[in-house]
């Protein structure tokens, strides 16, 4: 008996437990090389597409002195008044947990941008500054279950995206399978009958 009451106080604490997910980023990075920026009309990568009623600007990072990337990879670049349309084709429902942001001409400027958003839970209009020393800023959003973000570009120079964090919600506690909670109620059942069994069998006559 000790031992199924073991395995049921193990198996309610593995399912309380946090579940670390990996970060799924977009670096843009397979479109470095030292033959010049491109021009996309549409760019998937993660599951996720990157498109524009304009072509998207690319900087492909050994040949642009603009790139912000600081490991020589590619970015997305936008213009001013450009819009950016985030969405997932396969699973339509997507996240934006972050993105790098810097200006396009990595001057000490403001990067200023105006993102519209809807959730499964919510929807909303927010304006982002952001502005570091070293000209790149790390843009928390944490928007999860998207099923629709576009982005219109504030900043006179423009601005250029790159390391786009897609991946799961923040951690938290894993809600056991339906079979798991019928597993567990059972032990205990089980665990309670026989306690109740004992407690008849000690009982005075």
């Amino acid at each position: 008996m000790r031992g199924l009451l073991a395995a049921i106080v193990m198996a309610s604490s593995l399912a309380a437990c946090p579940v670390a997910q990996a970060a799924t980023v977009v670096t843009f990075d397979d479109l470095a090389s030292a033959s010049g920026d491109v021009y996309r009309a549409a760019y998937s990568a993660q599951g996720v597409r990157f498109s524009s009623g304009q072509n998207l600007f690319f900087l492909v990072g050994t040949s642009s002195g603009n790139n912000a990337d600081r490991n020589g990879g590619g970015a997305l670049g936008l213009f001013s008044g450009d819009t950016l349309y985030i969405d997932s084709p396969a699973s339509s429902v997507f996240n934006i947990r972050s993105m790098d942001v810097a200006d396009l001409g990595r001057s000490p400027q403001k990067t200023v941008f105006t993102y519209t958003y809807a959730t499964l839970q919510d929807s909303g209009t927010r304006t982002v500054e952001a502005q570091d020393a070293s000209g790149v800023s790390r843009i928390r959003l944490d928007l999860d279950s998207l099923v629709f973000f576009m982005l219109t570009v504030n900043s006179l120079n423009g601005i250029q995206i790159d390391n786009v964090d897609v991946g799961s919600a923040p951690i938290g506690p894993a809600v056991p399978e339906p079979g798991s909670w019928v597993m567990l109620l059972a032990g205990t059942g089980v665990v309670g009958a026989m306690l109740r069994r004992r407690n008849r069998r000690g009982a005075p006559a």
